[in-house]
C-alpha cells in the first residue's frame, strides 16, 4: 500500500511537471507572436519569475491530484489504448526534454563554459538549436528501443553525450581546436591520453554527475514503467535508425534540405573553429563525418600522374648533383617535444636563458624555424611532413594520416624507403608507447628496419613522467657508434609533453616574473624541461664532433606547447597581440630548426620552412642523390616555403594574402596529384619518383 502510494506520487509529481512546463512554454509561444526567441530570452533573463510561474502552474495542476489519479484508474479500465497512447507520449516528451538539455550543454563546452555566451548563442541560432536538439531526440529514442527501459537509456545516452561534450570542451580549452570523429580513432591508446590530462579533469563536477545519476537510479524505482511491447520497439528501432542515419550523413540524404535550408546550418569546411562556431558543436562533429581524409583530385587518373612525374623525373636527369660528401653521413632526425623558445614572451622575465646551446649552435650552422602544420598536439601529423615529403595542406582538417590513411598501404616511399635504397640502415625512436598514432605499423610502411619505444630503451631516466632527452642522445650515440653502415635515425621526444604541473623536476633552475602564481609555476615548470632539452642537445653535439663519422642532425620542435588553458598563460604575457590574422597565425606555429654537421658546410639560413621540405634541404646538404620527387618539392620550396591550410608565405617570405599566382597554382596542383596518387591512390608514379 505504501508503495503504490509513493509511486503514485512520484507518478502524479513527474507528469505534473512535464505538463506545467509545456503548458507554460505554449502559453509563452503564442504570448510571444509565435517567437521562440522571446521564450528563451525570458528563461535567460528572468529565470526565477520563469521558474515561479512555471511551479503555479504545477501547484494547481497538484491540487487536482486526487481527480487525476481517478482518470487514470478510469484509462485503465474503459480506454487502456489511451493509457497506452499516454504511455508513448510519455516516453517521447521525457527524451523530447533531455534532448534539448543535452543539446543545450553541448553549446554550453563549445562555449567554454559560458552559460551566457551559450543562451546568446540559443537566441541567434535557435534553428539551429531545435535542429541539434532533434538529431539528438531521435537518439535517445534509438537507445531506448535497444535497451527497453526509458530511464536507464536517457542515463547512458546522457552520459555518452556529455563525455564526448567535456572531451571536446578539454581540447578546445588546451589545444584550440576542436574534438573531430577522427579523434576516436585514438580510442585504443586512451590509457595513456588520460594521465596527461586528468589534472585538468574537474572532480568536483565527476562527483556531481556520479551523485545525481545514483539519485536518479533510486528515483527510478517508482516512476512509471513505460514498458512497450516488442514489436512497437522494433518499429521504432527502424524509425530512429533511419532518421540518425539521415541527420548524421546529412549532405548525401533527404535530411539536406531540412539542415540547411530549414535549419540555415552552413558547413565552413574550410575553417573549422568557425565552423564549430557558427553551426554548434552537433553539427560541427557530424559534418567531418562526410569527408575522406584526402578528396580525390578531379583531374586524378594514370595518364595525367604519369606524365606529371616524367616531367620531374626529366628534370632530374639534367640536375647535378650539389657535391660530394666524404662518405654518406649518417643522418640524425630528433623532433623535440613541444620545444618552443619561451623566450619569446616579451612581457615575461627569466632568470636565465632555457635555450642558451640552440641559440648559439643556430647563429654558427644551417637553422631557421619549423612551420608547424598544429598547435600543443598532432604530434604525428608533423612527423608525418618530415618524412614523407607530402603536406597535411590537402588533406581534410582534423584529420591524423597516420590512423586515417597510412595502414591502408602496404608501402608509402620516404626519406626512411630511398635512404635504405641508397645503402642506409634506419631506426625509429620514440620513448613511449609504440601504438600511439599506430607508429608500430606506420614505420613498417615507411620502410624502418627497426624500431626501438620505451620498452626497449637502453637508456631509461626519467625527467618528470617521461623519458628523459639525454636518454634519448644517449641512444643515438650508442646506436651510432654500433652500426658499420651509414645510418638514419628518426627519434621522437617526450620530454616536455603538457601538463607542467608543480614538482614535475627535482629543482627549477629558472625562475620567471611578470606572471600570476599560477602561470608563473607552469612557465618554470615548462622552462626546466626547455633546458634539460637544451643541455641533452649539447651533449649530443660534443658527442657527435668527437664521432669518426660525418653525421648531419636536424632539430626541431614539432609544435607549440599547451600552456594554460585557452591560450592563458601566451594571452596573460600578450603574445602575439596582433590584428594580422597571418602574423597570429606564423606565431602560434613557428618553433626553432637546426641542421647540425660535425664536418664542414656553409651555414644557410632557412628562414620560416615547413617541414615537408626537410628531406631535400638535408639531401642537398648531404651531397646524396635526390629521388626525382624531391625536384617538386625544390620548386615547391623556393616559391612555398612556407604551406599550410591557414598559412602560405612565398620565396621572399612574405605572406600570400592574396590568390596564389599561376606557377604557384601549377605546382600545387601537380603537388596533389602526386601525393594523392602515392598516399592514397594506386601509386602509378612510385616506381618514376623513387625507384633507384
Amino acid at each position: 500500500m505504501v508503495q503504490r502510494r509513493i509511486n503514485n506520487a512520484v507518478l502524479l509529481i513527474t507528469l505534473n511537471g512535464i505538463i506545467a512546463l509545456l503548458v507554460f512554454t505554449i502559453y509563452k509561444y503564442f504570448s510571444s507572436s509565435l517567437n521562440i526567441d522571446n521564450i528563451i530570452i525570458a528563461m535567460d533573463e528572468n529565470t526565477k519569475k520563469f521558474a515561479t510561474r512555471v511551479f503555479l502552474v504545477f501547484f494547481i495542476l497538484m491540487l487536482t491530484s486526487k481527480i487525476q489519479l481517478r482518470v487514470i484508474e478510469k484509462l485503465k479500465e474503459t480506454y487502456p489504448w489511451a493509457l497506452a497512447l499516454t504511455k508513448y507520449a510519455y516516453i517521447f516528451i521525457l527524451s523530447g526534454i533531455m534532448a534539448l538539455l543535452t543539446s543545450y550543454f553541448m553549446e554550453y563546452f563549445q562555449l567554454l563554459e559560458n552559460s551566457t555566451a551559450t543562451t546568446q548563442w540559443v537566441v541567434v541560432n535557435t534553428r539551429i538549436y531545435l535542429s541539434g536538439a532533434l538529431f539528438l531526440f531521435f537518439i535517445y529514442l534509438l537507445v531506448f528501443t535497444l535497451i527497453g527501459n526509458i530511464y536507464i537509456s536517457s542515463i547512458i545516452t546522457a552520459v555518452f553525450i556529455f563525455v564526448i561534450g567535456f572531451a571536446h570542451y578539454n581540447k578546445l580549452n588546451l589545444r584550440v581546436e576542436p574534438l573531430y570523429p577522427s579523434d576516436f580513432s585514438q580510442i585504443a591508446q586512451l590509457k595513456d591520453v588520460i594521465p596527461m590530462v586528468r589534472d585538468y579533469l574537474s572532480v568536483k563536477l565527476t562527483v556531481l554527475i556520479v551523485v545525481e545519476i545514483g539519485i536518479f537510479l533510486y528515483i527510478m524505482r517508482f516512476l512509471p514503467k513505460a514498458k512497450t511491447p516488442i514489436w512497437m520497439r522494433g518499429l521504432l528501432l527502424v524509425a530512429t535508425a533511419g532518421m540518425v542515419y539521415s541527420f548524421t550523413f546529412f549532405p548525401t540524404t533527404f535530411m539536406k534540405s531540412f539542415v540547411e535550408k530549414e535549419s540555415n546550418v552552413a558547413i565552413v569546411k574550410w575553417d573549422q573553429l568557425e565552423n564549430y562556431k557558427y553551426n554548434g558543436f552537433i553539427f560541427g562533429f557530424i559534418s567531418n563525418l562526410q569527408n575522406d581524409a584526402f578528396p580525390k583530385p578531379a583531374n586524378y587518373s594514370k595518364e595525367n600522374v604519369l606524365a606529371v612525374a616524367k616531367k620531374y623525373r626529366n628534370i632530374s636527369a639534367k640536375a647535378a648533383v650539389a657535391k660530394d660528401a666524404p662518405k654518406q653521413p649518417n643522418i640524425v632526425y630528433i623532433m623535440s617535444e613541444a620545444f618552443w623558445d619561451p623566450t619569446m614572451l616579451t612581457n615575461v622575465q627569466f632568470s636565465d636563458d632555457p635555450m642558451k646551446n640552440l641559440r648559439k649552435l643556430m647563429g654558427e650552422y644551417t637553422s631557421g624555424y619549423n612551420l608547424s602544420p598544429s598547435f600543443g598536439g598532432a604530434t604525428a601529423n608533423v612527423e608525418f611532413e618530415a618524412l614523407t615529403g607530402f603536406s597535411n595542406y590537402f588533406l581534410r582538417v582534423g584529420s591524423l594520416p597516420y590512423q586515417d590513411l597510412i595502414d591502408r598501404k602496404s608501402f608509402i616511399p620516404t626519406i626512411v624507403s630511398d635512404l635504405k635504397s641508397q645503402g642506409y640502415a634506419t631506426m625509429a625512436m620514440h620513448p613511449y608507447n609504440k601504438v600511439f598514432y599506430k607508429r608500430n605499423k606506420v614505420y613498417q610502411t615507411f620502410g624502418f628496419d627497426q624500431f626501438i619505444d620505451m620498452t626497449t630503451f637502453k637508456h631509461q631516466d626519467m625527467a618528470g613522467p617521461y623519458i628523459s632527452d639525454e636518454s634519448v642522445s644517449n641512444e643515438i650515440i650508442d646506436r651510432l657508434k654500433a652500426q658499420k653502415k651509414p645510418m638514419f635515425i628518426h627519434a621522437v621526444t617526450m620530454q616536455n609533453h603538457f601538463p607542467y604541473l608543480p614538482n614535475r623536476f627535482e629543482k627549477n633552475n629558472i625562475t620567471v616574473s611578470g606572471l600570476s602564481p599560477d602561470s608563473k609555476v607552469a612557465l618554470e615548470v615548462y622552462s626546466e624541461g626547455i633546458r634539460r632539452s637544451d643541455q641533452a642537445l649539447q651533449d649530443l653535439v660534443n658527442q657527435l664532433q668527437q664521432l669518426d663519422e660525418p653525421t648531419i642532425l636536424v632539430f626541431w620542435g614539432d609544435h607549440m606547447p599547451i600552456l594554460g588553458q585557452d591560450l592563458a598563460i601566451y594571452k596573460e604575457a600578450k603574445y602575439a597581440n596582433t590584428p594580422d590574422k597571418n602574423l597570429y597565425e606564423q606565431e602560434y606555429s613557428q618553433t626553432p630548426l637546426l641542421m647540425y654537421s660535425n664536418f664542414h658546410l656553409d651555414r644557410q639560413d632557412l628562414h620560416a620552412l615547413s617541414p615537408a621540405y626537410f628531406g631535400p634541404t638535408v639531401f642537398e646538404m648531404a651531397g646524396l642523390k635526390k629521388p626525382p620527387f624531391y625536384n617538386l618539392l625544390d620548386k615547391l620550396k623556393a616559391t612555398l616555403p612556407v604551406l599550410k591550410n591557414t598559412l602560405q608565405m612565398d620565396g621572399s617570405q612574405k605572406y600570400v594574402t592574396d590568390h596564389l599566382n599561376k606557377k604557384q597554382k601549377n605546382l600545387l596542383n601537380d603537388y596533389q596529384l602526386l601525393e594523392y596518387d602515392l598516399l592514397v591512390g594506386n601509386q602509378y608514379s612510385k616506381d618514376i619518383l623513387f625507384k633507384r
